[in-house]
């Protein structure tokens, strides 16, 4: 039998091009120094940002590169972080909120990593389909134009099945269904949205782990035609990434 030999990680890595959403949050943050600091031949992060409060894409990446978290990357090279790119855009917004021009420059992404959430769990039903849910959607439609995708890395939660006392490594039977749930946060108000909120959600305890297991729903559905990976991180911060504590 023929013998196949799997890269290390910073050979996978090398040269290659990402598109990460919510780059600039807590895992994001730490996904990003880690790949910046372990493979740093790698070619190029794209990091979807959003304008705010005035501020531009530009303006607000570097001031993200001053974060702390990127102190030992400043020690070993600081031109790594000239690496990520930022892309105007926004998860609440179809499409991402992305230009055509923007989606023409992803075009050689093989890596996709899906960081971007309202983790509020109270979040009004409406918004968090839209940035939990509804994203999840838009990341596919995305995906399956990239010709090189090796992989997507969807990051959902534990949490995202609280019916369960064990959670195994399995997509669990959905809660509603996800293009209907869409519909209904494009087509009705949100304060008719709150009213049925409750009894739509099948009683479960906020917004932020139905939408999360909805999003599972379409990765799942997406599988057999995309490369996808779905992780479930759990709460505690110390099991994300120990080796960054």
């Amino acid at each position: 039998m023929e013998s196949f030999e799997l890269p290390t990680i910073p050979e996978f890595f090398r040269d290659r091009e990402i598109f990460i959403t919510g780059g600039t949050g807590f895992v994001g943050k730490a996904i990003i120094e880690k790949i910046l600091y372990s493979c740093p031949e790698i070619s190029r992060i794209y990091l979807l940002v959003r304008c705010k409060k005035g501020v531009g894409v530009s303006e607000r990446l570097e001031k993200f590169k001053s974060n702390q978290i990127f102190n030992r990357i400043r020690e070993k090279d600081e031109k790594l972080l000239d690496k990520m790119i930022p892309l105007a855009g926004d998860s609440m917004s179809l499409q991402l909120g992305l230009s055509d021009e923007d989606l023409a420059k992803m075009e050689n992404v093989s890596v996709i990593i899906n960081s971007a959430a309202s983790v509020r769990f109270d979040e009004p039903l409406r918004d968090a389909i839209f940035m939990n849910t509804r994203s999840a959607r838009e990341l596919v439609v995305i995906a399956e134009k990239l010709k090189n995708l090796k992989v997507l890395v969807h990051i959902s939660t534990t949490y995202c099945n609280p019916g369960y006392e064990v959670i195994e490594e399995k997509i669990y039977p959905p809660l509603a269904d996800w293009r209907q749930t869409i519909k209904l946060a494009e087509n009705m108000d949100g304060d008719t949205l709150e009213i049925l909120a409750a009894k739509y959600m099948d009683f479960q305890p906020n917004t932020y782990t139905f939408t999360k297991s909805l999003a599972e729903q379409i990765m799942k559905e997406n599988s057999d035609r995309l490369p996808i990976i779905i992780f479930r991180p759990s709460i505690s911060k110390e099991n994300y990434f120990p080796a960054i504590q």
